[in-house]
């Protein structure tokens, strides 16, 4: 039998241990390599800019942007959980980033 549980944030590692738990997709790639947990990629993620004639000038020829480029512009944020909990902005974090959400729909 597959039981699907709700996302959480959190260590599964005591579920894991005591077979609770067979398998967990987390989804980022900042996980805690010194561990007894086995951690392996599966996929990759890419970050998908959309933009319109303000920004064309700028961006129409770029082919990648990196986290401090991306600080430098207006974000519309529409994931139903906040930036705390979104795997991009906390990667940002912790480089030192923070990317501004001109709107917010969460």
């Amino acid at each position: 039998m597959i039981e699907c549980l709700p996302f959480a944030r959190r260590p599964w590692r005591d579920e894991l241990l005591d077979s609770s738990v067979d398998l967990v997709l987390a989804i980022g790639d900042h996980q805690k390599q010194v561990s007894a947990l086995h951690y392996e990629r599966v996929g990759t993620t890419r970050l998908i800019a959309v933009y319109g004639a303000p920004l064309r000038s700028r961006l129409e020829n770029a082919a990648a942007l990196n986290f401090a480029d991306l600080q430098h512009y207006q974000h519309i944020y529409c994931l139903p959980w906040t930036k705390e909990n979104n795997e991009l902005d906390r990667q940002q974090a912790r480089a030192g980033f923070e990317r501004p959400a001109g709107i917010c729909l969460s």
